[in-house]
């Protein structure tokens, strides 16, 4: 009978498709495929926002500075293995061209220089920031200034005495007398003097970090994101500054890594080059002072006439 046939199979069916115990089974793989998309949305999220707030440092495409540009490296000197805070100072000189600003942190600005040619071009390189510091970078030695020490303050006394006159009358008596005292005080002032720069540090090839001998070598990365570095092991004061670059003056072993500048240093690189990415100076603005005119003079006459018939007249003058 076709229709008891039909019944067989949709009941064959139905037993085939699963039972009570298949249905009320959780769908444990759909439920973490939904909380994996989910995780996923909220990471992409979170990146995207670090991304727009720190950024990728992009330096400038030009190859040396102009008068018209500001850029910014970071400089480092690393001696077996670890930073020399003190071996840049951080003095500013408002006219030089490349100012250290802290950190090792070098503010590239040809134009505060009086001659800006000199420092433009291929004449922006290491040498010109690293002289004015007193850093003296050879093929075989390095050379820096030692760790700060403060001079003895000096101490100076002030003495000041005043006098005073006391009149003392007696009773029985009609004499007085007079009696004098002076009274003196001191003040003591002490000027502490500033830091300045210790015994200057020479480290020469051969002389030896632990049980190594070390040599003078530079290494340079093209900006604060770079992963990997260029060694350059000759004619160190040639090496162009750039916008972004990272530098690194070291003495160590041969085939031993090299520390990258102090992150405050690349940060501060990092920030500069998202906030001026096109590496483009301040604009100096002239001040024209206005022109005064000087006051002019005049007079004026004032005639009045008395009650007797007499005239008297005077003249004002006014600035």
């Amino acid at each position: 009978m076709p229709g008891d046939n039909f019944s067989r199979r949709v009941a064959r069916a139905a037993a085939v498709g699963g039972g009570r115990s298949y249905r009320s089974q959780t769908p444990v793989v759909w439920y973490a495929t939904l909380l994996a998309i989910c995780l996923l949305g909220v990471g992409l999220v979170g990146y995207s926002r670090y991304e727009r707030l720190n950024g990728v440092a992009t330096p400038s495409a030009a190859k040396s500075p102009t008068a018209g540009n500001e850029w910014e490296a970071a400089v480092a000197v690393d001696v077996c293995g670890k930073i020399v805070p003190y071996a840049l100072t951080d003095t500013v000189n408002p006219q030089a061209a490349y100012a250290n600003i802290g950190d090792g942190v070098v503010d590239i600005q040809p134009q505060r220089s009086p001659t800006p040619a000199s420092y433009e071009g291929k004449h922006a390189v290491l040498s010109g920031f690293l002289n004015p510091e007193g850093v003296v970078l050879t093929q075989t030695s390095l050379r820096y200034p030692g760790k700060p020490v403060r001079q003895k303050a000096t101490t100076s006394t002030t003495t000041s005495s005043s006098s005073s006159t006391t009149t003392t009358t007696a009773k029985s008596k009609s004499k007085s007398k007079k009696a004098a005292s002076k009274t003196s005080s001191s003040t003591t002032t002490t000027t502490t003097q500033p830091l300045v720069p210790g015994p200057a540090i020479t480290h020469t090839n051969g002389q030896k970090c632990g049980s190594q001998a070390a040599v003078v070598q530079v290494k340079t990365w093209p900006s604060p994101s770079a992963k990997t570095g260029t060694l350059v092991t000759s004619n160190f004061g040639a090496i162009p500054l750039k916008n972004g670059e990272l530098i690194t003056i070291a003495f160590v072993p041969h085939n031993t890594s090299i520390l990258k500048p102090p992150a405050a240093a690349v940060k501060r690189v990092s920030q500069f080059l998202i906030v001026n990415p096109a590496g483009v100076a301040p604009s100096t603005t002239t001040t024209t002072l206005p022109t005064t005119v000087p006051p002019t003079t005049g007079s004026s006459s004032t005639t009045s006439t008395t009650p007797g018939g007499s005239t008297s007249s005077s003249v004002t003058s006014s600035t």
